[in-house]
């Protein structure tokens, strides 16, 4: 991490320090606020919806134009190849993250509200599921940025287990909807919109693993770090 700080040092003046940390805020508030829009829809708040949806947009927006930024000062400078792909592959899994969370708010509300509402009851574990992969990732990155490195790699280990704890809940949530098709309660073409959004929240999991992957090469890389005895 040694190159990683001294590459976000010599840059402060571009202030590329907090990009990279106000990009992995907005992620995370993109994806944390898809909760308030579950909430909205589970409690019947109709009149929140339209305005949570417009503010996840927007953050999923800006998080963009970040994550632009910082693969443009990715080619400034000196950091080895390594790194700096590690850093690219990072920024852009956190990216997708946002983007998973804002395409999943957008299906969702394709819905007319009856039936979004039941299908928001489904979503419940799994979302949760998301959120806390969401939130780990985001604390591990910036205690990283920050240069804290204490159990670094037992914290990337314990978001690949909440991933995983996403896929079971994944494999039961698209159980839920088969049976509530089967049932009459969902017809055909909700029943494959649903299951579009839940594959989307999966997605967030899958890219806060990438990203945790990410940061475990650099701490590895960083620390001269072998398996090999």
């Amino acid at each position: 991490m040694a190159e990683i700080r001294k590459w976000l040092k010599t840059r402060k003046e571009k202030a590329a320090y907090k990009v990279l940390l106000d990009h992995a805020k907005l992620v995370r508030d993109t994806v944390l606020d898809f909760d308030n829009l579950l909430k909205a829809y589970r409690k019947g708040k109709e009149g929140d919806i339209e305005v949570i949806i417009k503010r996840i947009s927007q953050m999923e927006h800006e998080a963009d134009a970040l994550r632009r930024k910082i693969l443009d000062e990715l080619t400034v400078g000196d950091l080895p190849s390594a790194e700096r792909d590690d850093l690219m592959t990072l920024t852009r899994a956190a990216d997708n993250m946002a983007d998973a969370a804002h395409l999943a708010g957008i299906r969702l509300n394709m819905f007319e509200f009856p039936i979004a509402k039941k299908i928001a009851s489904f979503l419940t574990e799994m979302y949760s599921g998301s959120r806390d992969c969401t939130q780990r990732t985001y604390e591990l990155l910036f205690d990283m940025v920050k240069g804290k490195s204490e159990n670094i790699l037992e914290r990337c280990d314990e978001i690949d287990r909440l991933e995983h704890v996403v896929d079971i809940a994944h494999m039961k949530t698209i159980s839920v909807i088969r049976n509530a098709a089967k049932k009459g309660e969902l017809d055909p073409i909700d029943a494959v919109i649903a299951l579009n959004v839940i594959e989307f929240i999966e997605d967030i999991a899958d890219y806060s693993e990438d990203v945790a992957d990410a940061l475990r090469l650099l701490w590895l890389r960083a620390n001269e770090y072998s398996i090999v005895k």
